[in-house]
């Protein structure tokens, strides 16, 4: 099984969410159940670093239609995220990059499960800078630290979905084109990255996102649409990618470069918002538009 035939397919698949989050703890089977029930024919677990990706594999192997992305979410280098890691922040040069070859060793063995279809949560997020920013938590010293090292472990990424020829399942906050840079640098094929819960940049407005937008689709890549697109505020991604395919018309959304995803537990669409997310919300999803 590859990720790209799963959306040549058209299968109904949840492209983007954390079944080994600890909120599932106590009723991940009758998620699942609940999710086969709804119609959902594949579950993607992402890792967002490698104990969460252990369990993403586990995942795989307990439940038949559950499949897994490993990698080092960006946020995981931010002040001010809830991932937010100070030990590996305040490492020296010389040892973050021995962490970053730990990291690589780690996430080249775990790639190769043959249940394991993507590579990440990876990319950049620019977003977290902002509140850290402002909340004193960050200087512009240290924000530009982190940037540069987010960039090295997103190469790091890069390499490893070249080597395994599996698509990049991509975090870009505040940070499409940067993202889109690196990618270039990067020569990464088309049909081989994903834009996970695309949202617009800090000053985007509707043209601006619609560029950004049109330049991920031009380049053969996919977005990654979620209960973002049903939430109150986000006129300028329903006005945008309204423009690029038939809302609710699974077949036409897959072949314009659009796939559904819940980034469950997060996420949960209008009227369920603030409720955990889970998979089997996709069809909701598909509703609601």
């Amino acid at each position: 099984m590859r990720f790209i035939d799963i959306v040549k397919n058209a299968s109904l698949f949840d492209s983007h969410c954390h079944l080994n989050d600890s909120t599932f703890d106590n009723d991940r089977d009758d998620v699942v159940k609940r999710a086969q029930s709804s119609g959902v024919e594949v579950i993607i677990d992402i890792g967002i670093n490698i104990e969460s990706s252990k369990k993403a594999i586990q995942n795989t192997e307990k439940y038949e239609l559950v499949y897994a992305s490993v990698g080092i979410d960006p946020e995981n280098l931010i002040p001010g995220s809830d991932l937010f890691d100070e030990k590996i922040s305040n490492l020296s040069d010389a040892d973050f990059d021995k962490q970053l070859d730990d990291w690589n060793s780690d996430l080249e063995e775990l790639a190769e499960d043959e249940k394991v279809l993507m590579v990440g949560e990876t990319g950049l997020d620019n977003f977290w800078f902002t509140k850290a920013l402002v909340a004193g938590e960050l200087n512009e010293v240290q924000a530009q630290k982190s940037l540069e090292r987010q960039e090295r472990l997103f190469k790091m990424h890069c390499e490893l979905s070249k080597q395994t020829k599996k698509p990049l399942t991509i975090h870009s906050r505040n940070a499409i084109n940067l993202c889109l840079e690196i990618l270039q640098e990067e020569k990464i094929p088309e049909q081989t990255a994903v834009f996970h819960s695309l949202t617009p940049d800090i000053d985007d407005d509707e043209e601006n996102f619609r560029k950004k937008v049109e330049e991920i689709l031009s380049r053969g890549y996919f977005i990654g649409v979620n209960g973002i697109i049903t939430f109150k505020n986000a006129k300028i991604i329903r006005n945008v990618y309204k423009k690029f395919f038939e809302l609710g018309d699974l077949e036409k959304m897959y072949e314009a470069g659009f796939i559904f995803e819940t980034d469950a537990p997060f996420l949960a669409p209008e009227p369920k918002r603030g409720e955990r997310n889970e998979p089997g919300n996709l069809g909701h999803l598909l509703k609601n538009l």
